[in-house]
């Protein structure tokens, strides 16, 4: 990941702390040296305790405290608990263009700047901005890998068929109808990855649910940003002034643009809050560029990333209208680092608004990607409410729920479904495959 500058600078981070360091020595030596020190113990946090909880139901909070009181590590994340990203990043650094890297870096997969409560989750998005990974082939391979499997073992995708209600009788999940008038029956039990208002309020039904379940799940609140997501099919790879001097910005997986200053980004993110819509700085990631077989010979592929504010605040009109003007600034600003970027360059596009998030996805009711804010008070044991954060509905017996309303909250890797299935596995006595010798979760 790197943040480019239009005075030529650059910063570029590597999995190699020290290699980082000297990209950072640029800006500010001190800060190169707390860098150093920051990533050794954040990687030491991610071993010991955010990777292990994450692949984990959350615990009772007096356990949970006790564990984390018993390690030295885990009184460290406690430190950090009641400290905003900012807080965090400007405690650690002091040059402007290093905070905006890590500030950014910290946001930019959900987390408020200045949300308190949360800061033990700033060392994760630390260290997996040094760590990302891409999947060969795209995500949309992995889909399909992932149905294989499903098929492989008997089971069957049926779709698009949206479900109109969970059928309950006697107080057990029976089956799903469908709003084409067909009936599932389910064998041994019913999971849903919808958002909590889908699953609850539309599907099961308030009849079926305590009236303070209920209060709680209308209470759920949602992001509070979004995203303009810009596909692009590319006749050549963006050429890079930067990387005159410093040729890695060529090979860098997620490029970060036009924010020159600390200030900007804070502006920026202040501005989402109050629905406004500003030339910005984006990022952008370059697949190709890593994995040739998403695209024709020669060719590119690119996906670029705006924050924006999330759906409710605009009518359907005005993010249409927005669609054309928000990819014009984008390519236009992006031409001050790569010139050839323009309109000649580009094969096709598709630009993605809030609004299209939520058509294509009615789960993500504000055009999000977490079905639900983070925050303390939909966190961990919390999430989605402190009833169901164990993956099933104490009112409705067979009936579980997964997906990032719940911890640990959103990103293909982070263990909702997986600690679900955990849950499954211990209701029906099945057996325990990560207690199998050799799996770390």
């Amino acid at each position: 990941m790197s943040l480019s500058l239009q005075d030529g600078r650059t910063l570029c981070i590597h999995q190699d702390a020290e290699r980082t360091a000297r990209s950072i020595a640029q800006f500010s030596e001190k800060d190169a040296r707390t860098y150093v020190k920051a990533a050794a113990k954040f990687k030491e946090y991610m071993d010991v305790f955010i990777a292990p909880a994450t692949y984990c139901r959350p615990h009772p909070a007096m356990e949970a405290m006790a564990k984390m009181n018993s390690h030295e590590i885990g009184r460290d994340l406690q430190a950090l608990q009641p400290m905003s990203p900012r807080a965090i990043v400007e405690e650690l650094f002091e040059n402007e263009h290093v905070r905006t890297f890590f500030l950014y870096a910290s946001c930019m997969w959900g987390l408020d700047y200045d949300l308190e409560g949360l800061g033990f989750l700033v060392p994760l998005y630390l260290n997996r901005a040094a760590n990302y990974r891409l999947v060969v082939g795209g995500t949309h391979h992995l889909a399909h890998v992932m149905s294989k499997v499903l098929y492989k073992n008997g089971g069957m995708i049926i779709g698009p068929k949206p479900v109109s209600k969970i059928v309950i009788e006697n107080g057990r999940a029976k089956g799903v109808e469908t709003e084409d008038g067909y009936y599932y029956e389910a064998g041994k039990f019913i999971v849903s990855s919808l958002n909590p208002h889908q699953t609850f309020l539309e599907l099961v039904g308030e009849k079926h649910l305590e009236p303070d379940f209920v209060v709680r799940t209308n209470d759920y609140k949602w992001e509070k940003t979004s995203f303009f997501h810009v596909h692009m099919a590319l006749t050549e790879a963006p050429e890079f002034k930067a990387a005159e001097n410093n040729p890695e910005v060529a090979k860098s997986f997620i490029h970060l643009f036009d924010y020159e200053s600390y200030q900007e980004l804070i502006d920026h993110f202040d501005a989402i809050r109050m629905g406004e819509v500003r030339d910005a700085g984006f990022n952008s990631c370059f697949p190709t560029l890593h994995d040739p077989s998403q695209a024709p010979a020669g060719k590119h592929t690119i996906l670029l990333e705006e924050f924006a504010a999330p759906l409710r605040f605009f009518s359907e009109k005005d993010w249409l209208k927005m669609k054309r003007e928000v990819v014009d600034h984008m390519l236009k600003d992006w031409q001050i680092y790569a010139p050839n970027m323009t309109w000649d360059n580009v094969i096709a596009h598709n630009i993605q608004t809030p609004l299209d998030v939520a058509y294509r996805h009615p789960d993500m009711k504000e055009g999000g990607w977490a079905e639900g804010a983070m925050m303390l008070s939909m966190h961990d044991r919390f999430r989605p409410v402190p009833e169901i954060a164990n993956y099933r509905i104490p009112d409705v017996k067979n009936m579980y729920i997964c997906s990032s309303n719940l911890h640990s909250c959103g990103g293909i890797g982070r263990g909702s479904s997986y600690n679900c299935f955990k849950k499954i596995v211990e209701d029906f006595d099945l057996p325990k495959i990560w207690e199998e010798k050799g799996r770390e979760y």
